[in-house]
């Protein structure tokens, strides 16, 4: 969720545009809907409304482009 929620704010910030938590949050929930999504809706909002907001701290503290990606081996 990290890595694409951070993609999502570079194609914002590549256009002049911003997206913030709250309406991350917002498409989150019209995406647990999309059946080609179906693993959101798998998974707990808690844990993914966190990981939003860390990502959205991580931002205003460093900037969406110094903010690196997160691997899966950590």
């Amino acid at each position: 969720m990290w890595n694409t929620g951070l993609e999502q704010r570079r194609a914002y910030r590549r256009r002049g545009a911003f997206i913030g938590y709250a309406e991350q949050c917002r498409q989150l929930a019209e995406a647990k809907t999309d059946p080609d999504c179906a693993w959101l809706a798998e998974a707990p909002a808690q844990v993914i409304q966190q990981t939003l907001k860390d990502l959205d701290e991580a931002c205003r503290r460093h900037g969406t482009w110094k903010v690196r990606w997160k691997s899966k081996a950590r």
